[in-house]
Formats: structure tokens, sequence, C-alpha cells
């Protein structure tokens, strides 16, 4: 990736990305207004993006820490109530299922059907036997539902042990946290990276103008194709590469934690 950005900035001319005679055609009038209006509007759009980004970054700051204050409780919450959460859920889902089946059923009994009896067509007669298959098939569902969970009753005991197990660790090591933190962190500055690189790689190239002189495009060779395609490449395995830095650091964390804490001792600061 290095000797990429070495040839993208030498040979690379992002000027040549900005049509600067179509700008000076639309304030000369040689232009066509539709194409101008399109340049002016994109130019406040992105202008009012940023201008709309310098007003509203505090709350982003403030979301951020409601969600990590909400996530602490979610956390404190499954590791004592993991097991009464979960049999909540579940029994809401099959509620739920029931409920909307008897919805569906009441209300396609209300629907008249006037034209019905006269042997006439009518929408509402087709309404009320869709209303009526659905009512039919999510109940259908909720007891497949039912039968699952009966079937799988032990499996969800286990995985609301796992459950309790997850959120023993992460009280434990909260510095745990931090993983998922540096990898969207170092992801969101590879993107800049190679977005900027990006722009360099695809204006190599002469800058051609069509016959209208109204638009224009970058004429390369074979070579550059070939770059491009090794700087996507580059892009994914090294976002695949950070990804799996970040799943060995908690993957290592939680085994030492496991294994250190029925032995009577505790793995301080695995994450480190």
């Amino acid at each position: 990736m290095i000797i990429i950005m070495g040839y993208a900035l030498k040979n690379g001319r992002p000027q040549n990305l900005v049509t600067q005679i179509d700008i000076n055609a639309c304030q000369t009038g040689q232009a066509p207004e539709t194409f101008c209006n399109l340049i002016r509007n994109g130019t406040n759009t992105s202008d009012q993006y940023v201008a709309d980004i310098k007003v509203v970054w505090p709350l982003f700051f403030a979301i951020l820490a409601i969600a990590l204050f909400f996530g602490f409780v979610f956390l404190i919450a499954m590791r004592f109530l993991s097991g009464i959460m979960t049999w909540i859920m579940i029994i809401l889902y099959v509620v739920v299922l029931a409920i909307l089946g008897f919805l569906c059923l009441r209300t396609a009994r209300n629907i008249t059907t006037e034209d019905e009896a006269a042997g006439k067509p009518d929408d509402r007669a087709t309404t009320r036997k869709v209303l009526t298959g659905l009512a039919v098939l999510l109940w259908v569902l909720d007891a497949i539902t039912v039968l699952l969970i009966i079937c799988f009753f032990n499996q969800i005991q286990l995985a609301i042990a796992i459950l309790k197990a997850a959120s023993d660790f992460l009280n434990s090591t909260p510095q745990t946290l931090i993983a998922p933190l540096v990898k969207i962190l170092t992801l969101a500055a590879l993107l800049s990276y190679w977005i900027s690189i990006f722009i360099y790689l695809y204006s190599i190239g002469d800058l051609t103008r069509t016959q209208d002189k109204q638009s224009a495009f970058i004429q390369g060779d074979n070579k550059k194709g070939y770059i491009i395609a090794y700087h996507v490449f580059g892009l994914l395995w090294t976002s695949a590469f950070v990804v799996a830095i970040e799943q060995f650091v908690v993957a290592s964390c939680a085994a030492m934690w496991y294994y250190a804490s029925g032995s009577g001792q505790y793995a301080h600061n695995p994450v480190s």
C-alpha cells in the first residue's frame, strides 16, 4: 500500500476532477441552464451539510455517552436478570404473534362485502381472505415457535448461562470494550486514507473533453485499472486484518479470564 501511495501522489492530478471550464461556462452563459443548476444545487447542498455538522456535532458525543451509559446498564441487568429478561422476550414474541393473528381475524370479520352476496366481484372480499390467511399463518408460526421452545428448552437455558458468563466477563474486564472502539477508529482512518489515495489514482491520465465542452472524462491505460483493483483488494484485506485482530484480542481476554477465575486467581488487565 505504501508503494501505491507513492505512485498515486507522484502521478495523480486531482485537479482533473474539478471541471473549472464547466464552471466558467456557467458564469458566461455558454453552458445549459440545467447543467448549471445541477452544479449550483450540489455546491449549496454540500455547504448546508457542513454547516449542519458544525451545529450538531456536540449531539454526536452526547448520543455516544448516552448509548454507553445504557449499554453498561444493560450489562448490569443481564448479569443479574439474564434469565428473566430472556424468557420475558420469548414470551412477548409468542404473545405478540397471537395478538396480531387475532387482530387480523377481527379486521377480516368486520369487512362487509355487499356485492359478494349478489355474485359481483368485490375487492373487500379479497382483502378479507388475505387477512384471514394472514391470521392463520401467524398462528401457525406461533404454534411452531412454542414447539421449538419446548424442544430446545435445555439449549435456551445454556444460552442464558452463556449470557451470564459474558456479562460477568465484561463486568470483570470493562477495558475489553476499548477493543471495538479502537477497531472502529482504525477502520475510519483506513477508509479516509483509502479514499484520498483512490482520488489520486483515479485522476491519473489525460483529461479529455467531449465535443460540446460540457463534460469530460479521464483517459488512462490498463495499468491504472490493475492498480485500482489492487487498491480495492488492499482495503478489503486490511479491513479484515483489523477485524481479526479485534476478535483475537477479545477471544484471548475471555480465555484468560475464564481459566484464571476458576483457579482462585484473576487475570488483571488482559487487554494490555
